[in-house]
């Protein structure tokens, strides 16, 4: 039996920057119901996801682990626990050109340690993350084969979809989906490997449930959705426009999406602000084991912050901490706990929901310049799940035109986006059109402009003798462009040399999220994505002589880049003459 025609499964990864999900089903699911979350990991049971962490028996010496420890198992009990011996939040590092100095925060390094955004000696990001990645697989398969057998196991194909930020670069796209590659998943024969926006995944989780004759509050074609993925370092927001429901679900974006640093995290910063501003030297002077995070401590205040509704008029308690502070209305010598009153609460958390408002009414804004209105709002991810945020959003959107009852937290939505990763690839759901997020293009060799260009970047063409200009961009790909699922670009390339010359072309691939793309390569606007190899062996080149008799080669062919590839990823293709000449690779 052909491998596409026998039962699978499909397995969902949500990598996160601070937690992270798994899911998997049968193909033959129907139900998002059926879809299996897993919810026991190592060292925690009941939980939808694991902490995405991971240190390293070297530069733990004292500490009770063997070669590499992960998620729950990181030993609380070591000398400097999470402060310079585990590493977490190396999600955010890779994607290289990501600005991460709103996350240069010295509360961040005090409740997570010098792990946070930090890498060991002699690893990149990519290898951390493959790292963790490993160990990720490996239980999920531990998992699987108690679940179906491991004779069944070794038997079914397994297609991984995993998640990523929306607004993520292209090179960290491809970073992530070489590290899963690397740590084993999709490595057994017919196994697939194949990337998915977030919020998409999100957004296929939530309309799931609302289409079919067995649904409520059903969606309609015509309907605006806003999905807003709250996570715990970032929150992503993209809209989505429904174009149909039968005989399947059909949606298309609606127009860019956004995203910021505003997740969870950052209510835990403004507490330890708090704390610092509050107690001063008798906080800090607290073993950061016994206050940061993972910490008993910790974990008191974050019950009560997942329990925050906003309307309390008792005070919350976080405990235990022991402080040497004589006399404070906010401290509790005897039950060694902080005392935190509804006011107080409120002001850890109204900074960061204003923040996450900011953004949606931005999108809803960016909607309604292109002659569309928001029907709904979906909120998923961990901080989703927050009363306190859900009612806050209400508020708003009762006051900006949207119904309060269309305002949706799906059940479960810190398994949202895991089980949406799943139901693309039961369904094969993705927008039907999505707008692109950058400008792409490539460095050009264009003819030299006299007066205009400067003599710096002038060079002959060997093959034509021509005088060109290097360094000058020729952009083929709009931000804000509409792209379908064959969305391609064709872009001519050549290589020449004397002799044979090399049989190989390179081609740097640039983007820019500027508006107004700038014309040379060396702008700060202009970022590289990867130089594209192509390989022209099978190529027959063109042939002269120079002046002096010696033969000049030029090998010329063409790379195909598909910007919506099957893997949700870029994929490029050597062609000549309207054929394929195979893969080209790229270098990140």
């Amino acid at each position: 039996m052909d491998a596409s025609q026998r039962q699978r499964i499909i397995v969902g990864v949500d990598y996160g920057t601070t937690f992270s999900g798994v899911s998997w089903a049968w193909s033959e699911t129907t139900k998002i119901d059926d879809i299996n979350v897993i919810s026991t990991w190592p060292g925690n049971d009941g939980v939808w996801k694991v902490a995405t962490r991971i240190a390293y028996e070297s530069e733990n010496p004292d500490a009770e682990i063997e070669t590499e420890e992960w998620g729950f198992r990181v030993p609380t009990d070591a000398k400097s626990y999470t402060w310079t011996k585990s590493y977490t939040w190396t999600k955010l590092l890779l994607d290289k050109n990501a600005s991460t100095s709103k996350f240069d925060d010295e509360s961040l390094l005090d409740l997570y340690g010098e792990g946070l955004m930090n890498l060991p000696p002699n690893k990149t990001a990519q290898d951390v993350v493959e790292d963790f990645l490993r160990h990720l697989r490996k239980y999920l398969m531990q998992r699987l084969e108690k679940e179906v057998g491991s004779d069944i196991l070794k038997l079914t194909p397994m297609d991984c979809y995993f998640t990523m930020p929306a607004l993520w670069s292209d090179q960290a796209q491809i970073d992530t989906w070489k590290a899963a590659k690397a740590a084993g998943f999709a490595s057994r024969d017919d196994d697939t490997l194949s990337m998915i926006p977030e919020p998409q995944a999100a957004a296929i989780a939530a309309f799931k449930p609302k289409v079919g004759p067995q649904a409520k509050d059903l969606v309609k074609p015509g309907e605006n959705i806003l999905v807003c993925d709250c996570g715990g370092g970032t929150v992503d927001i993209i809209s989505y426009k429904i174009t149909a429901t039968e005989p399947v679900l059909d949606f298309e974006e609606l127009c860019i999406g956004i995203g910021g640093k505003c997740g969870s995290t950052t209510i835990d910063r403004n507490f330890n602000k708090w704390m610092v501003k509050m107690f001063g030297d008798f906080y800090l002077s607290v073993n950061p084991i016994k206050r940061g995070a993972g910490s008993e401590f910790m974990e008191s205040f974050n019950r009560s912050k997942r329990s925050f509704q906003g309307t309390e008029k008792r005070i919350k308690k976080i405990a235990p901490i022991k402080m040497d502070v004589s006399l404070s209305k906010s401290y509790d010598r005897e039950e060694l706990s902080v005392i935190l009153t509804p006011e107080v609460m409120r002001g850890l958390f109204d900074p960061v929901i204003d923040s996450i408002i900011g953004l949606i009414d931005t999108q809803i804004q960016t909607a309604k310049a292109g002659n569309s209105q928001i029907n709904r709002v979906v909120l998923v991810g961990g901080f989703a799940a927050s009363d306190y945020l859900i009612t806050k959003v209400k508020k708003w959107s009762s006051q900006n035109g949207i119904d309060p009852n269309h305002v949706i937290n799906p059940t479960n939505s810190q398994a949202a986006i895991v089980r949406g990763a799943v139901l693309r690839g039961l369904e094969g759901t993705q927008p039907s059109i999505k707008y692109c997020r950058f400008h792409y293009g490539w460095s050009w060799g264009f003819p030299f402009r006299e007066g205009i260009d400067s003599e710096q970047n002038a060079y002959i063409e060997p093959f034509h003798k021509t005088k060109l200009c290097s360094g000058r961009m020729k952009w083929v790909v709009s931000k804000g462009q509409k792209m379908n699922e064959e969305f391609t670009s064709l872009i001519p390339v050549a290589n020449t040399g004397f002799g044979k010359g090399s049989k190989k072309s390179v081609l740097d691939l640039y983007y820019c999220d500027l508006d107004t793309p700038p014309e040379r390569e060396e702008h700060q606007g202009v970022r590289k994505v990867g130089t594209i190899n192509l390989n022209l062996t099978d190529i027959k080149p063109e042939v002269k002589e120079d002046v002096w008799g010696t033969q000049v080669f030029m090998y010329s062919a063409e790379i195909k880049i598909h910007f919506r590839g099957a893997n949700g990823i870029l994929n490029f293709k050597g062609m000549k003459d309207g054929k394929s000449i195979g893969n080209a690779t790229i270098e990140v």
